[in-house]
């Protein structure tokens, strides 16, 4: 597991490219970018009691699903976008869908 908060005073240089996408993509912090599309993927959306954002929600269904699916992130995304319309605007891409967590790096 990838701890998000470790060096986050200097992620800019500090971290790793596999480390910006999985914080960006997990908890929105260390995104190199924010085009349109990576800010929808910031977008919170409420669904069955819980606020999420639409980064979060497709990189938790991904690893949830990683073992049931061949493509997880697919599957992933395309789940979020029925149950949240609102992440409509965050594309595949822009969520850094992993499936599954990349080696920890520093």
């Amino acid at each position: 597991l990838i701890d998000c908060s470790l060096g986050w005073e200097n992620w800019q240089v500090g971290w790793s490219s596999s480390k910006k996408r999985w914080c960006c993509g997990q908890e929105g912090k260390g995104c190199e970018s924010e085009s349109p599309t990576e800010q929808h993927c910031g977008t919170v959306c409420d669904f069955e009691n819980r606020s999420a954002s639409c980064h979060f929600r497709i990189n938790y269904l991904a690893q949830a699903g990683a073992s049931k699916t061949a493509k997880p992130c697919e599957w992933a995304h395309h789940t979020v976008l029925q149950d949240c319309p609102v992440c409509g605007g965050c594309t595949l891409e822009a969520s850094g869908c992993f499936g599954t967590p990349p080696p920890p790096s520093a």
